[in-house]
């Protein structure tokens, strides 16, 4: 078995050999070391490859990776040559699935908007039979008896009276009903826009390497790929337990230290090795450059 390694310098463009094969392969994350702050994440990807010249494209690396960090190692049965290793950040945007359900929501949202404009043309119509009915109660009312005119009884203005109320009572029951209707589909049209909202396009950072190698046989390779992130990190914490014990007996104290790990990215750390280090990987490995101070004059003065 023999294993091979590359530390490289990455560019922000790939630079393949015109007569490379390209092999997209999908990496999953193998082992994550966690420092004080940030941490190095350990990728495995396993693919079949071909004598010859060819470039690994790696496209599900999160935004937040440091490229200067990224390393890749080999392992195989034969001989593989890694020769160079580029790096390119692409803004990525919601998916069509995403899009399909934001599709949706906008389809539900036209028809009840539809529904409420329907509602707002009913009100519209019963305010109008309403003025009608009102119109036509305060109109002098005439009944001709032996061809001449004279006013209503007072039983007859009653029974309109009471035939005007009960016109009036319904249609202020149909719109009652109709107002609840568009409060209720008003606040459906504003929980549907809330769902639209999160689901607006968002663009995202992903990472894609390419790798270019060379192999002289066919063969089954895995790739190891290292790197950095920052937005990660662990602090421990300590549980002290106090035992005074009997008298005379000397106290006994228990200390047990824990450690809470944070990481703010893109990747799911589930079922994976992890480690943690008290390595300050970010910090400096050599003494500060001193800038020089300039001292004013002094004064003494004698007590």
């Amino acid at each position: 078995m023999k294993k091979t390694f590359l530390a490289a310098l990455l560019t922000t463009t790939f630079l393949t050999p015109a007569i490379a094969d390209e092999i997209n392969a999908a990496s999953k994350i193998d082992a994550v070391t966690v420092f004080p702050q940030g941490a190095e994440i350990t990728r495995l990807v396993k693919t079949q490859i071909k004598s010859g010249e060819h470039t690994l494209i790696l496209d599900d690396l999160p935004g937040d990776v440091d490229p200067q960090s990224i390393r890749v190692s080999s392992i195989t049965n034969g001989n593989l040559e890694i020769r160079s290793i580029d790096s390119n950040h692409v803004y990525v945007t919601s998916d069509a699935q995403i899009a399909g359900k934001r599709k949706e929501l906008e389809i539900k949202i036209e028809s009840l908007q539809d529904q409420i404009t329907s509602f707002n043309q009913q009100k519209q119509t019963l305010n109008y039979q309403r003025k009608l009915i009102q119109d036509s109660a305060i109109r002098p009312i005439t009944i001709s008896q032996n061809n001449s005119e004279t006013q209503n009884t007072n039983q007859d203005l009653g029974s309109l009276f009471d035939l005007v109320a009960q016109r009036l009572q319904k249609l202020d029951e149909q719109s009652l009903d109709l107002k609840i209707k568009i409060r209720k589909t008003s606040q459906q049209i504003n929980d549907l826009n809330i769902k639209l909202h999160e689901l607006a396009p968002k663009q995202h950072v992903k990472l894609n390497v390419a790798v270019d190698f060379a192999s002289d046989k066919n063969m089954d390779a895995e790739f190891l790929v290292k790197y950095r992130i920052h937005n990660a990190g662990w602090q421990p914490f300590y549980d002290a337990r106090l035992n005074i014990g009997e008298k005379n007996e000397a106290p006994d104290l228990e200390l047990t230290r824990r450690a809470e790990i944070v990481q703010h990215t893109s990747e799911n750390w589930e079922n994976v090795v992890l480690t943690l280090s008290t390595t300050r990987s970010t910090g400096a490995t050599s003494a500060p450059v001193l800038s020089p101070q300039n001292l004013g004059p002094l004064t003494f003065n004698p007590t």
